[in-house]
């Protein structure tokens, strides 16, 4: 990920299965339309929360967190804005991601 000047890389551990990422997917698109509301991704990552929360109007903070265990509470947590101009992308990478399916994982 990369953010202002900030880089990192998180290895995370998904318990997801393409039923969740679907419904992730659509859940976004169902934002997208209504532009209100909140959708979220976790937990089925072992160290990371991801969430888009719409205000409404267009616009939609994307809050992320990313913890060190369970055991441990070491965390780094940030938020960003983007607009409904780019779910669509998001919405595009994720059915991509669902339609490579077991593939990405050879």
């Amino acid at each position: 990920m990369r953010a202002d000047g900030i880089e990192g890389s998180v290895i995370a551990v998904s318990y997801a299965n393409v039923t969740t990422w679907a419904k992730f997917r659509d859940a976004l698109r169902a934002l997208y339309e209504n532009l209100s509301g909140k959708v979220e991704l976790g937990p089925v990552f072992d160290k990371l929360r991801l969430s888009f929360r719409g205000d409404g109007m267009g616009h939609f903070e994307v809050d992320v967190e990313i913890r060190d265990g369970d055991i441990l509470d070491t965390r780094l947590s940030f938020r960003f804005s983007v607009d409904q101009t780019q779910l669509p992308a998001v919405i595009r990478a994720i059915t991509g991601f669902i339609e490579a399916g077991p593939t990405l994982h050879k």
